[in-house]
């Protein structure tokens, strides 16, 4: 398997802490300033609301047949 050298490791994991600190002074820069977006509270809702949706759909597929039947 192709190995990266160090230089080449070295620079990826510079440039990924680079964008988690400019990410985190953006975050709390926001958080300051009263930006935090409000559509986030009702993407979490919805994400949930559909993994729930989800989660019962596949729950009902691997029931047995008599079981699907008479929940209807």
């Amino acid at each position: 398997m192709f190995e990266h050298p160090e230089s080449v490791a070295r620079a990826m994991r510079e440039r990924y802490e680079e964008r988690a600190e400019r990410g985190a002074r953006l975050q709390a820069t926001r958080r300051e300033l009263g930006m935090e977006p409000r559509w986030r509270h009702a993407a979490a809702v919805l994400l949930h609301r559909l993994a729930d949706r989800l989660d019962g759909s596949c729950r009902q597929m691997q029931a047995p047949a008599s079981a699907r039947t008479e929940g209807r």
